[in-house]
């Protein structure tokens, strides 16, 4: 995402510092230090269960949605809501 987009999941994850470590400034400087980022986002990630964190992240504009295995995804509201089951 954009900086400034990663600077908002950085206050909402409860880790503002995050968004000022010179490593992550930057798009760029995140995807050249992913291999340092990603590890400390999937820690993060994992003490929250999917729906706490679409509380917590959706709505913020993010251009995010819950993760949904097969039957949730042909049982959520928007797929009985287009019609996208048969």
């Amino acid at each position: 995402g954009n900086d400034a987009q990663f600077r908002k999941l950085c206050e909402i994850i409860g880790k503002p510092e995050l968004a000022d470590d010179e490593r992550f400034l930057t798009n760029g400087d995140r995807v050249n230090a992913r291999d340092e980022l990603i590890p400390i986002l999937n820690g993060l990630f994992a003490n929250k269960t999917r729906d706490e964190w679409w509380d917590l992240i959706g709505g913020h504009g993010f251009p995010c949605g819950p993760v949904r295995n097969v039957k949730e995804a042909f049982d959520c509201e928007q797929a009985q809501y287009r019609k996208m089951t048969l």
